[in-house]
């Protein structure tokens, strides 16, 4: 599926068209890191004031 279909609650990953929850500590069983790590512009950051 497509990342676009997919979003995040606390602790969870879902896809709403199906339903389909997934916890982060399950992603983490299987995932691989990339070689190397995206870089993301501070500008792209959530800013620390709205942090929930």
């Amino acid at each position: 599926m497509p990342l676009a279909e997919l979003s995040t609650e606390p602790s969870m990953v879902i896809h709403r068209a199906s339903n389909r929850k997934i916890s982060y500590g399950e992603v983490a069983s299987f995932a691989t890191l990339p070689e190397k790590m995206p870089q993301i512009p501070a500008a792209q950051l959530k800013d620390p004031k709205n942090f929930a």
